[in-house]
């Protein structure tokens, strides 16, 4: 069976879908729910895997997004998550993206418009 490499490619649910190689970071979610705090930092170099951690996150508590299970079957996660899953498809969640490519200007106005809302 071939590899498949999922080059450029920063969503977990297709990842997972897809059957894309993938290192099994899921207890990452477990440590987010479980020990949130206010305001969660990821510093990581480039190309380092934040927004696939993010998007893993958002598959796990986007309640839109539906029953999270499937996805995180065999991971980790769905072996030794416990307490976390009572977060599993449980809240609404907002992405704003502000990548490079973009205008920095126009996601600072954005977020200012957020803050004030």
């Amino acid at each position: 069976m071939a590899v498949k490499i999922p080059i450029g490619i920063d969503d977990f649910r297709e990842m997972r879908r897809e059957g894309y190689t993938f290192v099994d970071k899921s207890m990452f979610v477990r440590d987010v729910v479980l020990h949130a705090s206010k305001v969660l930092l990821l510093t990581r170099p480039r190309r380092f895997g934040k927004t696939l951690n993010l998007s893993m996150l958002r598959c796990f508590v986007d309640r839109a997004a539906g029953d999270a299970r499937e996805l995180f079957d065999g991971l980790l996660l769905s072996r030794e998550g416990g307490a976390a899953w009572e977060h599993a498809s449980r809240y609404p969640v907002s992405i704003m993206r502000c990548r490079s490519g973009r205008s920095p200007a126009r996601c600072t106005r954005t977020t200012g418009r957020l803050s004030r809302s």
